[in-house]
C-alpha cells in the first residue's frame, strides 16, 4: 500500500548551516547531472565530485565549511554516505516518480549499451519484462530496495516513509525541477538558475510501459511510499518558503 501524502511523518527538514559540509545524493534518473551544472555555479571550487572511477572528492576528516559533494552513494558498494562521510548531516536529493525513474533507466542503459559501451545487466539483451522481472526477483529476495540503500539513514520497508526526517535539508521533485531549484536556491542562500537540462535520455519510448505501473507500486511499495513523503515535504518546503 503507498502511503499518502497526509500520512507522511512531518519531521525535518533541517536549516541549512553554511559552516558545514553539504552532501547532494544524485540518485540516478532524477536530472542529477542537470543539477550538477548549478551546484557548481553556487559553489565553484568547493564542489566535489562522488562518483564510481572518479577521483576521491574529499577525505573523510577535510570537509570545507561552504562546501557541497554531489554524487552517487550507496550501501550496495560500501559508498552510503554516512559511510563514508560520518559526520555528515546536512543532505539534499532530488527525487522522482519510482516508476517513471525505473522506464527512464531502462531506456537509458539501452541507449549505453546500443552506443556500443558495456553495461552488465543488459548483456543478453533483455526484454523490458525479463529485467523488470529481475528487479523484482531482487526485491523478493532482498527487501531493501537500492533507492533504500542510497538514503543516508538505514532503512527497512516500514520505515522507508521516513526517509527525509533525520538528515536533510531539501528535498526535490524532479517532475517540478524549476521549482526544485527555486527552493534549493532559497534555502541554500543562493542565487536562482535556469532550468537547464542535460544528459536527457533519447532511447525508445516510455508509452508502451503503462501496464506495469501497478505492478511496480506493488512490487517496490516502499519507494513509492518515499517518493509520497518527498512530495510531502517538497510541498510543505514550498508553501513555508511561500514559493
Amino acid at each position: 500500500m503507498i502511503v499518502s501524502a497526509a500520512s507522511s511523518s512531518a519531521a525535518g527538514p533541517k536549516r541549512y548551516d553554511p559552516a558545514k559540509l553539504l552532501v547532494s545524493l544524485h540518485i540516478p534518473k532524477t536530472a542529477g547531472t542537470s543539477f550538477r551544472a548549478i551546484l557548481g555555479d553556487w559553489f565553484g571550487e568547493r564542489l566535489h565530485n562522488h562518483y564510481p572511477g572518479w577521483a576521491t572528492p574529499l577525505t573523510r576528516t577535510d570537509a570545507q565549511a561552504d562546501a557541497c559533494v554531489h554524487g552517487h552513494f550507496t550501501r550496495r558498494n560500501d559508498s552510503a554516505i554516512h559511510q563514508y562521510y560520518p559526520d555528515a548531516d546536512q543532505v539534499i536529493t532530488i527525487m522522482r516518480d519510482p516508476f517513471d525513474r525505473a522506464i527512464s533507466e531502462w531506456r537509458f542503459k539501452n541507449m549505453i549499451k546500443s552506443a556500443g559501451n558495456p553495461v552488465d545487466e543488459m548483456e543478453d539483451d533483455p526484454s523490458f519484462d525479463t529485467w523488470f522481472g529481475r528487479r523484482a526477483d531482487e526485491v523478493a529476495e532482498q527487501p531493501i530496495t537500492r533507492l533504500m540503500m542510497q538514503m543516508p539513514e538505514s532503512l527497512t520497508p516500514e520505515t522507508a516513509h521516513m526517509a527525509f526526517d533525520h538528515s536533510f535539508v531539501a528535498v526535490g521533485v524532479c517532475e517540478r525541477f524549476p521549482e526544485t531549484i527555486r527552493l534549493f536556491a532559497t534555502l541554500l542562500g543562493k542565487p536562482h538558475a535556469s532550468d537547464v537540462r542535460m544528459n536527457v535520455t533519447t532511447y525508445g519510448s516510455a508509452n508502451d510501459y503503462d501496464a506495469y505501473r501497478s505492478r511496480h507500486e506493488q512490487v517496490f511499495h516502499s519507494d513509492h511510499e518515499m517518493y509520497a513523503a518527498a512530495r510531502a515535504m517538497f510541498e510543505r518546503q514550498l508553501a513555508d518558503a511561500e514559493l
